[in-house]
Order: structure tokens, then C-alpha cells, then sequence
């Protein structure tokens, strides 16, 4: 189970799309580290800042891992992209 916990309103627009949990030798990030992946998709027409969102597969703990000052693309600017 992986749960969102924010007091947001966006949640619903939020979605996992999909996640790499065993990443080995499969996507290395900035530093060359091999840690686990999770992808967001935002169905929404707006952007979403995630600051002070939280991704958790512990139900004892919901804050498990806190989200940066990050913000996704939208559902609506990410179709306009892709017709020019």
C-alpha cells in the first residue's frame, strides 16, 4: 500500500502511475545511486506543487518520506505539447 497524506485539495488530480521497487541497475540518478522510482501523473488542468505532500507504504508512519518543493506538469499543458 503507498498512501498520499497532504491537506491539499489536489489529491484527486494525483496519481502513482508507476513505481519501481526493486531498481538494481535499471535508472541511476543525479549522484549514480539506484534508488527506488515512483512516477506521479497530474490528471489536472493545473500544475501541483508537492511541497509538504507525503508518500508512505507504512500505516503507522504517513509522513515517511516527504516530497521537496517540486511541482508537476499538468494533464491539459502536457496534451498541448504533444499537438504541436
Amino acid at each position: 500500500m503507498l498512501a498520499f497524506v497532504t491537506t491539499k485539495s489536489f489529491t484527486q488530480s494525483i496519481r502513482i502511475n508507476e513505481i519501481l521497487a526493486d531498481n538494481d541497475k535499471i535508472i541511476a540518478d543525479s549522484v549514480g545511486e539506484f534508488d527506488d522510482v515512483v512516477e506521479l501523473y497530474n490528471s489536472g488542468n493545473e500544475p501541483v506543487n508537492l511541497f509538504r505532500w507525503y508518500l508512505s507504504n507504512d500505516p503507522n508512519n504517513l509522513k515517511k518520506f516527504r516530497f521537496g518543493n517540486v511541482t508537476t506538469g499538468s494533464a491539459k499543458k502536457n496534451k498541448d505539447k504533444s499537438t504541436e
